[in-house]
């Protein structure tokens, strides 16, 4: 018995290691993808969005359940996450943007600007990383945004990994 609960306990200290492997893992596909532009990533065109040049992803980042590739300007691979509250976008962000850090170890790190609580849209909080070595013309972005002319929900939260080649 005592093993099995040894086990448990060393599973759930585990995890969140195990978590981090698995988006550096991911962190590490879509940077691959980017110097290719996206190409090895690139799903069917989005239902009725071939004009516009976006494209399903074959990579999504946290599960992230709406993750596409945009290749109408510089080629972009962007997932999102909409949350019915500031506190619910803020603790997202945290918590990615946390989850992120590591696998970027090395890369210039950059805070965004954060807006005015008055604008009608605004960044809440944000951080780049600008690439280096292989990765130079790679930038990543993690935000959390509002729009008070979204549809829908308001809060958002975007991961976008953008190639500048």
């Amino acid at each position: 018995m005592k093993l099995i609960a040894a086990l448990g306990v060393a599973t759930l200290a585990m995890a969140p290691v195990a978590q981090a492997q698995s988006v550096c893992e991911e962190v590490g596909w879509i940077n691959e993808a980017a110097i290719e532009h996206f190409d090895t990533i690139k799903g069917p065109y989005l239902p009725g969005r071939s004009a516009d040049e976006l494209f399903e992803s074959d990579a999504a980042l946290f599960g992230g359940y709406d993750c596409v590739i945009d290749q109408y300007f510089e080629p972009r691979h962007v997932c999102t996450w909409e949350f019915d509250s500031e506190a619910e976008v803020m603790s997202a962000y945290a918590a990615k943007a946390a989850a992120i850090a590591p696998c970027l170890a090395g890369w210039e790190e950059e805070a965004l600007f954060v807006h005015d609580p008055e604008e009608p849209y605004r960044v809440l909080a944000g951080v780049g990383y600008l690439g280096a070595g292989t990765y130079e013309p790679i930038v990543w972005s993690v935000l959390a945004d509002f729009d008070v002319g979204r549809d829908g929900k308001r809060y958002r939260l975007v991961i976008e990994t953008v190639d500048y080649s």
